[in-house]
C-alpha cells in the first residue's frame, strides 16, 4: 500500500513539474512480443506481451520517447506428489530513449511496472495435513531496459529488448517483436 501511495504522489508531482508531457503524447503505434523469461529462483519459461507505442515525452526533447505494455509469462512444475503454478501480469509504463543513427536506432530505457502474480500449489493426496495453497499478490516493480529497433518496412519495425525488473519477483527476459507504426 505504501508503494501505490508513494507511486501515486510521484505521478503527480511529475504532472505538476512537466506540465508539457500531455501535449505531446499520443497513440502511434501497437505490437506484439514474445520472448524468454528468466524468473529469478525459478525455470526459465516463455512470455508475451502487447505494446502500445506513445510518443515523444517532451516536445522538445523527441528522442525520450513513452510505451504502454501488457505482459504475460506463467510457470508450472510437478513434483513428487503435487504441482505448482505461477502466474504473473504486467502492466508497464517505459521511457525510452532512443540513439537514432541510419535507420537502426538503439535505446535505453526505464519505467514502472504494476504486477499481478499468483501462485498456487495443489496436492494429489492430502498427508500429514498439507493443504492446497494459493495466494495473489499485487506489486509495483522497477524497470530497466535497452535493446533495438529495427525498420523492416513501411510502418513497421522489428524490436529486440532486454529487460530487468526489480521488486518484490524479480526477473530478467529477452523479447522481440513487430511495432507497427500508425503515425
Amino acid at each position: 500500500m505504501k508503494k501505490l501511495i508513494l507511486t501515486s504522489i510521484l505521478l503527480v508531482f511529475c504532472a505538476m513539474v512537466f506540465p508539457n508531457i500531455g501535449h505531446s503524447l499520443g497513440f502511434e503505434g501497437f505490437g506484439g512480443k514474445i520472448g524468454l523469461v528468466m524468473p529469478d529462483g525459478g525455470d526459465n519459461t516463455i512470455g508475451f506481451g502487447a505494446v502500445g507505442f506513445l510518443g515523444s515525452i517532451l516536445p522538445s526533447l523527441t528522442a525520450l520517447k513513452a510505451e504502454t505494455s501488457l505482459e504475460y509469462w506463467g510457470n508450472s512444475s510437478d513434483f513428487l506428489g503435487g504441482s505448482s503454478n505461477l502466474s504473473v501480469v504486467s502492466a508497464n509504463g517505459t521511457a525510452k530513449y532512443f540513439f537514432t543513427s541510419s535507420g537502426i536506432s538503439p535505446f535505453a530505457g526505464a519505467g514502472i511496472g504494476l504486477v499481478f502474480s499468483r501462485a498456487s500449489i495443489k496436492y494429489k493426496e492430502q498427508i500429514f495435513g498439507l493443504k492446497d495453497y494459493s495466494d495473489s499478490e499485487t506489486d509495483i516493480d522497477l524497470n530497466l531496459v535497452g535493446g533495438v529497433d529495427i525498420p523492416v518496412g513501411v510502418g513497421m519495425k522489428f524490436t529486440a529488448e532486454g529487460k530487468i525488473a526489480v521488486g518484490d519477483a524479480d526477473w530478467f527476459q529477452i523479447t522481440g517483436g513487430i511495432l507497427v507504426m500508425l503515425k
